[in-house]
């Protein structure tokens, strides 16, 4: 009896060695994930916050050349978060000898990026030494200097910024033979042009103060994806605004239309829209790209026209929203910018913008 008691003790001590490992590797893995979530929601706020800061200053790129760009941001320089870096790597020189052109995305990019990691790293933890600790913490081995600001775009598409923070996570075990987890975040932000809007700074004010519903339906669309704070080029698929994680589709129909009273006419045209969202995984328009997996939220805004809304209309409008929701999609309805003038009774092609 006392051998087989020690036969079967021996039986559980080397089971519980053979189990311990797998214990800990389960856990080390859980607490793994946890600092994934971490590392993502810390980054997502440091370039978001960095990406609204930039977005105020981003102005005098519209209205000034270099030299008046670098008076203009001089405010921006000077204050305690960036003056020494800038000094010290020496980016106003190179502004003022590089940067003559406002227009050259390329020379931009050379500004933002630096500014892009300064800013950052304040929010992580105001100095070097305190950012870098923290994202070593949650194993980005390299520190501020492991995140890829490269893919950031400072005015694309004529007006927002884009931060694109791409960084490698390692594993906490087998480092060497695992890849560890490449994550890409985005954070996006129409500069601010003050309260004429960037349009006015182009010499649009005529075209501006027209009802955006008496233009034809392509400059109607275009104006009212403006008006919406749209970031992405006019002929980027299906989307209109990324911003954050959410995908946005900017949409209008004039409900006055004849053709939108046959509420099946207006039925299909909005479940069309929803059914394009729905199906859209990413695209690519010039050097613009948004991939599937940066999306985790699509919104659906339909602008219709400050007019009287028969019981018809409603009613589809509010079924379209609950068709939209089972879909995973937010769809809301704008009533804006005034109404068109001369209705035309005849019978509408359907195409909406």
């Amino acid at each position: 009896m006392k051998r087989k008691d020690l036969r079967d003790r021996g039986s559980i001590t080397v089971e519980a060695a053979i189990c311990l490992p797998f214990f800990i590797i389960v856990v080390i893995s859980f607490v793994f994930l946890i600092k994934v979530y971490f590392a993502h929601e810390i980054i997502q706020h440091a370039i978001t916050a960095a990406c609204d800061e930039m977005s105020v200053y981003s102005l005098m790129y519209y209205s000034t050349n270099a030299e008046e760009l670098v008076v203009g941001l001089q405010k921006f320089y000077d204050s305690e978060k960036v003056s020494n870096e800038l000094e010290n790597a020496g980016l106003l020189q190179y502004i003022r000898e590089f940067g003559k052109d406002a227009t050259d995305y390329l020379r931009a990019q050379a500004v933002l990026v630096p500014i892009t990691k300064i800013l950052v790293r304040e929010h992580l933890g105001n100095s070097l030494d305190k950012a870098d600790l923290r994202l070593k913490n949650l194993n980005i081995p390299k520190g501020l200097e492991g995140i890829d600001f490269t893919h950031s775009k400072l005015l694309a598409d004529g007006r927002s910024i884009d931060i694109v923070a791409e960084y490698k996570l390692e594993f906490p075990f087998l480092s060497q033979l695992l890849p560890g987890i490449k994550i890409t975040q985005t954070a996006s932000a129409c500069i601010w042009a003050g309260e004429d809007g960037v349009s006015s700074l182009k010499g649009d004010s005529q075209e501006n103060e027209q009802c955006v519903w008496n233009l034809d339906k392509i400059k109607r669309g275009r104006e009212i994806r403006r008006l919406q704070g749209a970031n992405l080029p006019f002929n980027f698929p299906v989307i209109s605004k990324y911003a954050n994680g959410t995908a946005t589709s900017i949409k209008s129909l004039n409900l006055d239309e004849i053709y939108y009273h046959n509420t099946d006419n207006l039925n299909n045209k909005i479940k069309e829209y929803i059914r394009k969202l729905q199906e859209f995984n990413g695209g690519k328009s010039g050097s613009v790209t948004i991939d599937g997996s940066q999306i985790y939220r699509k919104e659906l805004i339909l602008v219709v026209p400050e007019t009287d809304i028969t019981n018809a209309q409603l009613q589809t409008l509010n079924k379209c929203i609950d068709i939209a929701k089972e879909k995973g999609i937010s769809l809301k309805i704008v009533k804006a910018y005034g109404k068109q003038n001369n209705i035309k009774n005849g019978v509408d092609n359907g195409k909406g913008y």
